[in-house]
């Protein structure tokens, strides 16, 4: 989808990057909306789970998403927006044992896992084996006020967005609004990366 506001230049940058959203709750299913809807013309996506009906009050998408795979459902709706995006997506469960195979061709890696086990093993990956950039999340559940969601860059190649405090374990309120914004900054801060660096 070519986005008319957006200079020649930086369309050929979105052209060419390929971005892997890992997760597509909340988080994820989010950010890949947004990318898409941003202009970014290349998704990996991977995610073992299917749509609940629990899901319709935070995630990306709709009723009749219930009971198909989240990639299937989430690259339907990516395809509503843009036709011509490209898509490599598979309903599967990520680990330690096959990042390698799944995500060799992400220039930039968008983790939205539940796990925090996951989260780390990713991290170790990503920042110790490759030349990748990670983005990732930490922080959003319950109440609070929108400028608690911040994006930190902890290293030359490791941004986390998040409050940095509020978890599902203790705060059991996972609202639309509060993950959104999370979301947001996820995505804001890859197109921010791909125009400044890439």
């Amino acid at each position: 989808m070519i986005n008319l506001k957006n200079s020649d230049e930086l369309i050929r940058k979105y052209k060419k990057v390929s971005v892997a959203v890992l997760g597509l709750g909340g988080l994820g299913s989010n950010i890949a909306m947004m990318l898409v809807r941003s202009g970014i013309d290349r998704l990996i996506i991977y995610d073992f789970d299917n749509v609940e009906l629990s899901n319709l009050n935070r995630q990306n998408y709709y009723i009749n998403d219930v009971g198909n795979s989240k990639v299937k459902a989430t690259s339907l709706i990516l395809k509503n927006i843009n036709p011509n995006i490209k898509i490599i997506g598979e309903k599967l469960k990520l680990s330690l044992s096959n990042f390698e195979r799944y995500l060799s061709k992400a220039d930039i890696i968008v983790e939205a896992f539940d796990s925090p086990i996951c989260k780390a093993e990713l991290a170790n990956w990503v920042l110790g084996e490759t030349d990748k950039i990670l983005i990732s999340a930490s922080g959003m559940a319950g109440f609070g006020d929108s400028n608690d969601i911040l994006t930190k860059k902890k290293s030359e190649r490791f941004y986390i967005s998040g409050d940095f405090v509020s978890d599902s374990n203790i705060f059991p309120e996972l609202l639309s609004a509060r993950v959104m914004m999370t979301a947001s900054h996820e995505a804001n801060n890859v197109m921010n990366i791909i125009k400044n660096n890439i």
